[in-house]
């Protein structure tokens, strides 16, 4: 070492020599050290295997915070990468720690992209969790449905009747009567209350509700519900639900079920009706709501036309004991009992002007004369019409959001039909 060799250069030299004597302990301690540096090392490895190795797996984002894996998910998602937005969900599950009802919503979410990857035991998996986690859920319905589906696409009958005897029929017992409910009817073990009974009644049409007002009424509906649970005992002890026909016709049930929810999912959340939407179609469709004149012609009948006349002038004196025939819009509303004879006479008073008598008609040799009168044409308000307006506004929306849907379906899964190999007529029988 030089004379400008810096002091801190000289201690350090100096210290390596000493360490490298014999018997010194450095080369033992070097040695500890070393070794424990490399377990470290490998430590940290396989600590990294177990964790972010298994984040990595489980669909990309390892190491994105819990909130952007979930809108990473969504993003997959939305791009149509079934599988990778599933692993992605899955190890959202995995590291986020959720509320019940939030982790049954991203189940569900997983179920239904697993039937879409037609991956139906994957489906089954978090379809379940959804529903053991949120017994609630508004969308409990078509977590129920999506089951169904589930265990018919993979061939699981038996589990299927199960489900579809569960889901669609349920039983309640004594144990389960809440308060304020009176029970209406015991068999079998079951129940029904009142409140079973007006739970059915409500699903009826609004029309058919009112009909059951009264108890008697209300006595038939429940005994035919009573009889209905046993007959349907009685069939399934039987096993008539595994017979071919009812098969087939379950599943052509439960698949245009399906479709109708799908339909409406699919076209209903595209329509969006506007008040003034409505007015402009009541304006466009003017005729819609107008009540087209009515035209009556009083018969008056004889052996000749002037019997005829002066028969028609007895009906005047009593106009409602005498028939009349009731015309509007070209068509015979209330005639005289033959098409030939309607005909006729919807001729001879659609030429008679109002407040005239008819020229005489010769019909199966009896002679006939109207004296016509006639309701003028009414058009209904926009206030009077506006509920209905409405309703075939959207009626009309639906049935063109249906037919794009149909043609956006073909056209995605590329189907070719051959209108052209169809057969005009039918084969001979």
């Amino acid at each position: 070492m030089g004379e400008n060799t810096p002091d801190r250069l000289k201690a350090f030299r100096e210290e390596a020599r000493e360490r490298s004597r014999p018997g010194a302990p450095w080369p033992f301690v070097n040695t500890i050290l070393l070794v424990l540096g490399f377990a470290g090392i490998i430590a940290a490895i396989v600590w990294t295997s177990g964790h972010g190795g298994s984040a990595r797996q489980s669909g990309g984002g390892g190491g994105l915070p819990d909130a952007a894996l979930r809108e990473y998910a969504t993003l997959l998602e939305q791009k149509g990468l079934k599988d990778a937005a599933i692993s992605a969900y899955e190890a959202y599950l995995e590291r986020a720690s959720l509320e019940p009802g939030a982790r049954a919503n991203v189940c569900y979410s997983v179920g239904k992209l697993a039937i879409d990857a037609e991956r139906y035991e994957k489906a089954l998996e978090y379809l379940y969790q959804a529903e053991m986690l949120h017994p609630e859920n508004p969308m409990s319905d078509e977590i129920s449905g999506k089951i169904v589906l589930c265990l018919e696409r993979l061939g699981r009958s038996n589990d299927l009747r199960r489900e579809l005897r569960k889901r669609t029929a349920p039983q309640r017992t004594a144990a389960d009567l809440e308060e304020g409910e009176a029970v209406l009817a015991e068999f079998a073990g079951q129940i029904i209350t009142d409140r079973d009974l007006d739970r059915e009644i409500e699903k009826l049409p609004p029309a058919a509700r009112e009909s059951f007002v009264a108890p008697e009424k209300r006595m038939e509906l429940l005994r035919d519900i009573v009889a209905e649970r046993l007959l349907l005992d009685k069939a399934l002890r039987l096993e008539l639900d595994q017979t071919p026909e009812v098969q087939d016709e379950l599943a052509r049930l439960r698949d245009g079920l399906i479709v109708r929810r799908l339909i409406d999912q699919e076209v209903d959340s595209k329509i969006a009706i506007a008040p003034e939407d409505v007015k402009r179609y009541y304006e466009a469709e003017i005729e819609r709501f107008t009540e087209p004149a009515v035209r009556t012609g009083l018969v008056g009948r004889g052996d000749s036309a002037e019997a005829a006349r002066l028969n028609l002038e007895e009906a005047q004196k009593q106009p409602n004991d005498a028939p009349n025939v009731i015309v509007s819009g070209g068509r015979v509303l209330q005639g005289l009992g033959k098409a030939e004879h309607d005909a006729a006479a919807l001729d001879a008073i659609m030429k008679t002007p109002p407040g005239a008598v008819s020229e005489p008609v010769e019909l199966d040799g009896a002679w006939h004369v109207f004296a016509v009168s006639e309701t003028p044409a009414k058009v209904h308000s926009f206030d009077e019409v506006k509920a209905q307006a409405e309703r075939m506004l959207r009626a009309e929306k639906q049935q063109e959001q249906f037919q794009a849907l149909v043609a956006d379906t073909l056209k995605a899964r590329s189907v070719q039909l051959y209108p052209e190999r169809l057969k005009k007529e039918p084969p001979a029988g």
